[in-house]
């Protein structure tokens, strides 16, 4: 599976509030024809995330699906990460997500 562009950053949230963001991806199987990926996710306190669906099943080499992955929660940290993994028992895929505080764009640009 190819993921291309493997990260989700999303900003303009403030501490404490509540965020809610759907990003849509699309991938690429660059692996076996016939191949399921589930994915796992890896989140912090306070925030819930989402892969839509949780389970990828492609029937052929160069196939793309699209899924969704949506964030729901309240960061309590001027930035928060967490993670998912496509995996099929053969392959891993890593996708990282950061959540952050958009006064944190501000000071570091």
């Amino acid at each position: 599976m190819n993921e291309g562009f493997q990260s989700i950053l999303t900003n303009g949230c403030t501490v404490n509030t509540v965020i809610s963001r759907v990003f849509t991806r699309t991938v690429t199987n660059v692996g076996l024809p016939n191949s399921s990926y589930k994915a796992t996710v890896t989140t912090v306190k306070g925030i819930e995330i989402n892969v839509i669906p949780d389970v990828l099943s492609f029937t052929s080499l160069g196939q793309k699906l699209s899924f969704q992955v949506r964030i729901l929660g309240k960061l309590t940290e001027s930035m928060q990460t967490a993670s998912f993994v496509w995996d099929d028992s053969n392959f891993q895929v890593r996708s990282p997500i950061v959540v952050f505080h958009y006064k944190l764009v501000q000071y570091l640009g």
